[in-house]
């Protein structure tokens, strides 16, 4: 996340952590019932139905407006995600020119 300049807003607080888990209940509890009151029993069916009833519904009866106009998504500006989106670990090149890293030894080569 540092390395794309995003900054995390943590929901450590019980009350955030309660509204997120009381919505995944409201659905586990809504969206089987819903299927089957539809008749619905196949995953195409299904995902059709979240997409043009149940998701709409629940949007016009649940959503709020945002109290600030705009949107606070920026544009990416550069990088490789490639090098970015990966795991990275820190290693130290012994004077074999080797690394270890999990149980292996791998050697860098010598005009890098």
């Amino acid at each position: 996340m540092k390395h794309l300049g995003i900054h995390m807003i943590a929901a450590y607080s019980p009350e955030a952590r309660g509204r997120s888990e009381r919505a995944f209940a409201t659905h586990q509890g809504r969206i089987p019932k819903e299927l089957a009151l539809a008749g619905i029993t196949d995953m195409t069916a299904a995902n059709a139905y979240l997409r043009e009833v149940y998701r709409p519904a629940f949007n016009a009866e649940f959503v709020q407006s945002s109290i600030e106009n705009g949107t606070a998504f920026v544009p990416f500006l550069g990088g490789n995600l490639d090098d970015i989106l990966c795991e990275q670990f820190e290693r130290t090149v012994g004077k074999d020119n080797c690394v270890r890293f999990e149980g292996l030894t791998l050697q860098v080569p010598s005009d890098l």
